[in-house]
C-alpha cells in the first residue's frame, strides 16, 4: 500500500499544490467513483455524461492546483465542481435543443440542410448578440460560466469577487438571455 493512500484528503491537496502527481492520482482514485455515481444519480443514469464530468472535474482540479483554497471538505469541493459541470452541461443541452428545434421544426424539415445550417448560424449570431448586450462584468461572468465552463467559485477567485456576486450575475444574465430568446423565438418555444 502506498503511504499516500493513508493520508487525509487535505494532506493530499497540500501535496498536489506542490505538483505531486502521485498524491493527485491517489485523490483521483479515492473520489472518481463517488463523483461518477453522484452524476449518474442526478442525471438519471447518463453514464456518458458522468464519465465526461469526472474527467472535467479532475482535469480542472489539476489545472487550478496552485490556487486551491478548500474551506470545506475535499469531497464537498469535488461534488460542487461536479454539480456545476452538470448544470453547465444541462444548460448547454437546453440551448442546443432550442437551436435544433428551430432547425428541425421549420416547415417540417427532418434533415439538416444548407438552409438549416444558415438558420443555425443566424440563431447562434442572435444568441451571441444577446450576450453582447449584457453589461461587461455580467457578460464576462456569463461567458466564463457557460462557454469556458468555470465553476462559480473559480470565477469568484479569478475575478476577485464574492461567490454571491457571481451567482447574481449568472442569475440575472440567464433571465436576460432567456427573455430575449423568448422575444425572438417565442413561436418556436410553444
Amino acid at each position: 500500500m502506498n503511504h499516500y493512500e493513508q493520508q487525509k484528503d487535505i494532506e493530499l491537496i497540500d501535496k498536489i499544490k506542490d505538483d505531486n502527481y502521485v498524491a493527485f492520482e491517489v485523490l483521483f482514485n479515492r473520489y472518481k467513483g463517488k463523483v461518477f455515481y453522484f452524476i449518474v444519480d442526478v442525471s438519471c443514469g447518463d453514464y456518458y455524461m458522468a464519465e465526461e464530468i469526472v474527467q472535467q472535474v479532475f482535469v480542472k482540479l489539476w489545472e487550478i492546483r496552485k490556487s486551491l483554497n478548500i474551506t470545506r471538505t475535499v469531497s464537498a469541493y469535488l461534488y460542487t465542481m461536479a454539480k456545476n459541470y452538470f448544470f453547465n452541461a444541462v444548460a448547454q443541452k437546453c440551448q442546443e435543443q432550442i437551436f435544433l428545434k428551430r432547425i428541425l421544426d421549420e416547415e417540417g424539415k427532418k434533415e439538416v440542410t444548407v438552409d438549416s445550417e444558415v438558420d443555425f448560424n443566424l440563431l447562434w449570431e442572435d444568441w451571441e448578440s444577446i450576450i453582447e448586450k449584457l453589461p461587461p462584468a455580467r457578460r464576462n461572468v456569463y461567458r466564463m460560466h457557460y462557454i469556458e465552463h468555470f465553476s462559480q467559485k473559480d470565477i469568484a477567485e479569478r475575478l476577485n469577487i464574492s461567490e454571491n456576486t457571481v451567482e447574481a450575475h449568472i442569475r440575472l444574465s440567464n433571465q436576460f438571455v432567456k427573455q430575449n430568446l423568448r422575444k425572438r423565438y417565442d413561436n418556436l418555444l410553444n
